[in-house]
């Protein structure tokens, strides 16, 4: 119900593209609930769709919320495999997995088809390329969260999420891809996961903050980028936050961690 809403709603904002040139690549960055088991992911990955086709920079409330941003707090960006949301373990009433940095995706073709077989993505950060990786075109496909649009004759539109990745399509909105850095802390306490979390966002990396650059491109030519600009230094209501991470470490792994 809450899909299928969605995908009929961006026939609001489609309309038949007249004019032929170039595709034009718009990225998003915005911090995405962990892929990787985060019940709110679903959710917030349709409401990105919703936002990035009809030219908004926020819809949606809650853990589902899609938010465009791009400064970002360090311990904001961490996966975890405990509970945790925004730098914060073990928050009160939810039951998240952290956050990951995600460039939102949207192609207008703007009068010529593509097909997303033609996509690709280029991953690069400051700290020494941590979260550095590339996907090659070909490595992508149509679903629920890369959303093909064909416009057809007297305005009909057909919405693609299946079916063969060389598919033509006039437009493409995508919840996107991103990466993280992870923190691991089995059967640990709260102030042992918080240090944890804290480990993962400051360990090695320079000061006072970084850059992770996301760049998708398509093997016509066109290419769109954005980045995250990760600040180290807390704001003064998260220095107790940074205080916890310097003590109890117990159990702590970090390891880059991404999602396509």
């Amino acid at each position: 119900m809450r899909k299928s809403a969605i995908i009929l709603a961006l026939g609001l904002f489609g309309a038949v593209a007249v004019a032929h040139a170039d595709p034009t690549i718009t990225v998003t960055p915005w911090l995405a609930p962990n892929h990787h088991g985060s019940p709110s992911y679903d959710g917030a990955a349709q409401n990105a769709i919703y936002a990035l086709s009809h030219g908004l920079t926020t819809y949606g409330s809650g853990t589902e919320q899609f938010l465009a941003q791009s400064d970002v707090y360090a311990p904001e960006t961490i996966v975890t495999d405990f509970n945790s949301w925004d730098g914060i373990a073990d928050p009160v009433g939810l039951n998240e997995l952290g956050n990951r940095m995600t460039f939102g995706l949207a192609i207008d073709g703007n009068g010529s088809q593509f097909s997303i077989a033609e996509l690709s993505f280029s991953g690069t950060s400051s700290d020494g390329d941590g979260l550095g990786y590339d996907s090659a075109a070909g490595s992508f496909d149509y679903s629920d969260i890369y959303v093909g649009v064909v416009y057809g004759s007297g305005g009909s539109i057909t919405y693609i999420t299946s079916g063969p990745n060389t598919q033509l399509v006039d437009a493409l909105y995508a919840a996107g891809v991103g990466n993280a850095y992870s923190a691991t802390c089995p059967s640990c306490t709260t102030s042992q996961k918080q240090a944890a979390i804290n480990d993962a966002a400051f360990t090695d990396e320079p000061f006072p903050g970084f850059t992770y650059t996301g760049t998708y491109s398509l093997t016509s030519g066109p290419t769109g980028s954005a980045a995250f600009n990760v600040s180290l230094t807390p704001e003064p209501s998260s220095f107790v936050l940074m205080g916890t991470g310097l003590v109890g470490l117990f159990g702590v792994a970090r390891r880059r961690f991404r999602q396509a």
